[in-house]
């Protein structure tokens, strides 16, 4: 493998994980639509996106449109530790 290959595989992969985790919380079929993120953006005043989602408000914001699978709550800014297993980065 020539260098710059090598080079683009090793900057490639770490930044996958990054962006794979960035939009982890929002993957749930049809409920996570483009309007429903960008409201939820704007009611935790996370615009523009400089960082992780972030974790839904303490009493769930009263409308229901930012709840997460349970697994995504340790997913969102602050709580972030380490990658989790994904198919996209597997």
């Amino acid at each position: 493998m020539g260098t710059e290959l090598a080079d683009r595989v090793h900057g490639g992969r770490p930044g996958r994980i990054p962006g794979n985790m960035l939009g982890k919380p929002v993957e749930q079929g049809d409920h996570w639509t483009r309007h429903r993120i960008d409201r939820c953006l704007r009611q935790a005043a996370a615009l523009p996106r400089i960082d992780y989602l972030p974790g839904p408000a303490a009493d769930g914001g009263g409308s229901g449109a930012f709840e997460l699978r349970p697994e995504c709550r340790s997913r969102v800014r602050g709580r972030i530790h380490g990658s989790c297993r994904d198919d996209d980065v597997d």
